[in-house]
């Protein structure tokens, strides 16, 4: 270890040695090193009063005794220099101190320091002095800080300090790895710089960067100043309202007043495993709280609730990290861990309205005299408000016109197909993929491409650059799915199917949610082309997306039915959406006090899931692919986290024998040369699904080889043991606390070990650990019913603990969704 201004000017440390290091450098003009200087140099250091018996010294000099300078670095001992020894005569000890002190001459010690990197690292000499200038600010940070500090207490660089931060710089010198979260689409950088003065912001189009920079977006300034209060104050900020009131203006117009401050990202895509890229990005930007990096979520509804819950994890423990999203007021509630953001509200008010209107007139935007009517035939929207300020009629009759004309017009039919499909998936909030359209549609790709080109010419739909359509806005698109449907055919349900076989496979869940949650007749459609695009693309991702998708649809009918029950309309408005939680998750609130409604109102929504469940979306899918639909699913899972989310997606669902039995048993995991926390998960979900064949997948794999790896893998925990019990056949290992911190949380040690033992050992009824000390006596005991099919274990609620809660989320969302619709200020707990 180096410690910079120890008790010395450097100060080597080693396990059994000390070394006290002298660095002189001179001047020019002052001439050579002279051994008498030399020699007074090297007493400073023999003297010193806190040297011990076994210290060795070095003196580092910039050139050699009696040399103006050096070319080369070279090491000698004291011995060496006889003429430097000739004016220590005299001194007491004399040689027994000259042994143990060598002389080191550096005349370039930068470039000695980068040579001797670049070899060790393999590097480049250009990568090693980045090394080096880190490791020399750390080193000047140290030196700074011991001035102030006691010996006891100085501050040291080690090798493994060394070696981290070697480790920590070396991505961020590979441009291909730092870069790739921009060069993969994750993010993109935020450019204010472009301006886009485009005609059709004021028709209803989403905001975007080049609008706030031409000077379009209409300055709210107290919803603005909200915003940076927010990042200021906490990081992370949530701006949320009603589809159209403007919540991407509010955002790219903070992002916009802070951009000489906050270097800002947008996000595009975020799975799970994509997160380090997207930190790694941040770090090689060196995000400090003085120069802060930021990312920016707009419309987090849209497929990135996942991306907004890790990246505010983030934000939160990474100082320097800001986060900036946008969503929808019933997409809100949802959120995890939405109170640790600033959250922001959009509202559409009159002062708005005239600040609006005046505005637009000094630009000469609108014709009108005042606000009052194009605020009134509005009703108060703010889309449809500017609309009507900069085109002088609601959107409604532009876009009536722009269909009547393709619909009057046999040449344009093919647009009219493609604009049905479209705005039928952005009514959902989702894209649609250009290249399966001519498949879909039954036309040859010079048709679809002359269609979309004169729909985009006439702004009717919009290209994302990756090969996905979309609509201007949510609501535009709403109202030409309406339009292209007044005089069938096609229905509704027949363009909802088309839809979903263009729809990516990302999006399908949010695309079935919205869709069979608004429109009971889609069902049969949409079912069938469902269960042919997961035959066709028999993937883990897609038919979790169905499962998901379908689930939520369910939820929202279950609750808009309870909504309509006396027992839901007794509860007081502000509530239901807590009493439709709590009856969803099966809680039983005692009938005491002001909660005394919410009883009934909580059993009410439970006997209506209960007696919907066996004719559920999900189950109607199920039963459409059928056991060999299912066997295609189970086979294309290419590993054990694909297997895992196949049956984590059936979870709650009431499953033919067939399926389970026959499907899923005959499949054989893999269990010894794999992930393990990955196995714990695969079989978690399994026992849950079937405990039958989780038990068979063991026995084929061996139940002591899992033994085995429990003990590998899991650290300070005996072998398992199965043993009969009163409850039938136990499993029990025990975990040795051996450490204040271990004993500390002896009871979370314990609680997983249960949980792994209950998935790596099915067969058992019953688990059982104790807490150990260190002299392996018990310190705690933990005795834990495994879960059967009457009476659950609290370990295993978790396995459908995220369908469970996309459920929930659901029912809070509807009941907000329906109470903002009816004017209800529902609150959701």
């Amino acid at each position: 270890m180096v410690i910079p201004e120890g008790r010395d000017d450097l100060e080597l440390r080693g396990p059994q040695i000390r070394v006290l290091c002298q660095v002189k450098s001179r001047r020019d003009h002052m001439g050579p090193f002279r051994a008498k200087v030399v020699a007074d140099f090297i007493k400073k250091m023999w003297d010193s009063k806190t040297r011990n018996p076994t210290d060795r010294f070095l003196l580092v000099l910039e050139s050699d005794v009696d040399e103006r300078s050096s070319s080369q670095s070279s090491l000698r001992e004291l011995n060496g220099y006889p003429n430097v020894i000739g004016k220590l005569k005299g001194k007491k000890g004399l040689v027994a101190d000259v042994s143990k002190t060598q002389v080191l001459v550096l005349p370039n010690p930068r470039a000695d320091a980068v040579v001797d990197i670049a070899n060790a690292l393999g590097c480049t000499q250009q990568e090693a002095d980045v090394y080096f200038a880190d490791l020399l600010g750390i080193v000047g940070t140290a030196a700074d800080a011991n001035g102030m500090r006691k010996p006891t207490d100085y501050l040291g660089v080690g090798v493994s300090d060394v070696q981290q931060r070697f480790d920590a710089l070396q991505p961020l010198l590979t441009s291909a790895v730092v870069e790739e979260a921009l060069a993969t689409g994750l993010c993109a950088t935020v450019d204010f710089l472009t301006a886009n003065d485009d005609q059709l912001f004021y028709m209803g189009v989403d905001t975007q960067p080049a609008h706030v920079a031409a000077g379009l977006v209409v300055e709210r300034p107290e919803l603005r100043a909200a915003v940076m209060d927010g990042l200021n104050d906490r990081r992370n900020v949530l701006v949320h309202g009603p589809s159209g009131s403007g919540k991407s203006a509010i955002l790219w117009d903070a992002a916009y007043a802070s951009r000489h401050a906050v270097r800002w990202f947008q996000i595009r895509r975020l799975p799970p495993d994509a997160l380090g890229n997207l930190m790694q990005l941040a770090r090689s930007r060196c995000a400090t709280l003085d120069a802060p990096v930021g990312f920016i979520i707009d419309d987090i509804g849209r497929g990135l609730v996942e991306a907004w819950t890790a990246l505010a994890a983030e934000v939160r423990r990474t100082p320097g990290l800001l986060l900036l999203g946008s969503v929808r007021e019933e997409d809100r509630y949802p959120l995890v861990d939405k109170g640790h953001a600033r959250q922001v509200r959009v509202d559409s008010d009159t002062a708005l309205a005239e600040r609006i209107w005046s505005e637009l007139r000094q630009r000469g935007q609108t014709n009108w005299q005042g606000w009052k009517e194009p605020w009134s035939r509005s009703n108060g929207h703010l889309l449809e408000y500017t609309h009507v300020l900069t085109r002088g009629r609601r959107l409604r009759e532009t876009l009536s016109e722009q269909v009547a004309a393709r619909l009057n017009d046999v040449g344009r039919h093919d647009e009219l197909d493609i604009l049905r499909v479209v705005a039928c998936a952005n009514a959902a909030g989702c894209s649609a993929e250009v290249a399966r359209l001519p498949e879909v549609l039954g036309k040859s790709n010079s048709t679809v491409s002359m269609a979309l080109s004169r729909l985009m010419d006439e702004h009717l739909v919009n290209g994302t650059g990756d090969g996905r359509i979309v609509g201007l806005h949510e609501l535009r698109s709403a109202e030409i799915l309406r339009l292209t449907h007044e005089f069938p055919p096609p229905v509704l349900s027949a363009t909802a199917a088309a839809a979903v076989r263009v729809v990516p496979a990302s999006e399908l869940a949010r695309f079935l949610e919205r869709t069979l949650s608004a429109h009971v007749s889609c069902d049969d459609a949409v079912l069938g082309v469902l269960v042919q695009r997961i035959q066709a693309e028999p993937s883990a991702s897609v038919f979790a997306a169905v499962m998901k998708g379908l689930d939520l649809a369910h939820a929202h009918r279950v609750v808009r039915e309870w909504l309509a029950t006396p027992e839901a309309q007794a509860v007081p408005k502000a509530h239901r959406g807590l009493a439709g939680m709590l009856g969803l998750t099966g809680v039983e609130l005692p009938e005491i006090g002001q909660e005394v409604q919410f009883g009934p109102a909580c059993r009410r929504i439970g006997e209506l899931r209960a007696a919907a469940a066996p004719n559920s979306l999900a189950q109607r899918c199920i039963a459409l692919l059928g056991p060999r639909g299912m066997r295609r699913v189970a086979d294309a899972a290419g590993d054990l986290r694909e297997l895992t989310q196949v049956l984590a997606s059936l979870s709650g669902q009431v499953l033919p024998g067939s399926i389970i039995l026959d499907e899923f048993s005959r499949l054989n995991p893999p269990m010894q040369d794999t992930d393990f926390d990955d196995l714990v998960a695969l079989l978690r979900v399994a026992r849950a699904l079937s405990r039958t064949v989780a038990v068979e997948w063991v026995s084929r794999a061996g139940q002591e080889a899992l033994f085995q790896r429990f003990v590998d893998c899991v650290s300070w925990v005996s072998t398992p043991t199965l043993t009969p019990c009163e409850e039938g056949v136990e499993v029990r290992a025990n975990v040795w606390c051996i450490t204040a911190a271990m004993s500390a949380d002896a009871n979370n040690a314990v609680v997983r070990v249960c949980e792994i033992l209950l998935a790596v050992a099915p067969s058992a009824d019953v688990v059982a650990s104790d807490a150990l000390g260190a002299d392996g006596r018990s310190d705690d005991d933990c005795r834990v019913p495994a879960c059967t099919k009457a009476h659950p274990a609290r370990q295993l609620a978790r396995t459908s603990g995220r369908q469970q809660k996309s459920r929930v989320d659901a029912g809070s969302q509807y009941s907000v969704d329906y109470g903002q619709q009816h004017g209800l200020p529902i609150a959701v707990s």
